[in-house]
């Protein structure tokens, strides 16, 4: 996206805020690039909202999305911690259900130690 190169960042919240109607089945990845982008023309209480409001529609981001630098201005505000942890849970749920960690048997059916126990 050349606007955000170029931080012309307005019109890359223009931009996204357009792609919203042709493209619902983004609305993940646009609320985040929202965000990014209030963030970083300092609009941190916006930026956010923008967040709190994608988690309410049953969104939410991979924790190292969230360490993006856009968001910095974002971490210092109450409501954040809220946010993170909300995605970390996300996030540790969705590898559990599609990514289980294998169980290692010893003998007889004996865990080792460490292995999932699931």
């Amino acid at each position: 996206m050349d606007l955000y190169w170029e931080k012309h960042y307005d019109d890359a919240l223009d931009v996204v805020e357009d792609a919203r109607s042709d493209h619902p089945h983004e609305d993940g990845r646009l609320t985040f690039w929202q965000a990014c982008l209030l963030g970083i023309s300092g609009r941190s209480s916006e930026a956010l909202d923008t967040l709190t409001s994608g988690i309410d529609r049953g969104l939410w981001w991979a924790p190292d999305l969230l360490a993006d630098s856009d968001l910095d201005s974002v971490r210092s505000l109450r409501g954040w911690e809220g946010v993170e942890r909300l995605c970390v849970e996300a996030t540790e749920r969705y590898m559990a259900q599609h990514h289980p960690r294998p169980q290692v048997r010893r003998s007889q059916g004996e865990l080792a130690a460490g292995a999932a126990s699931e």
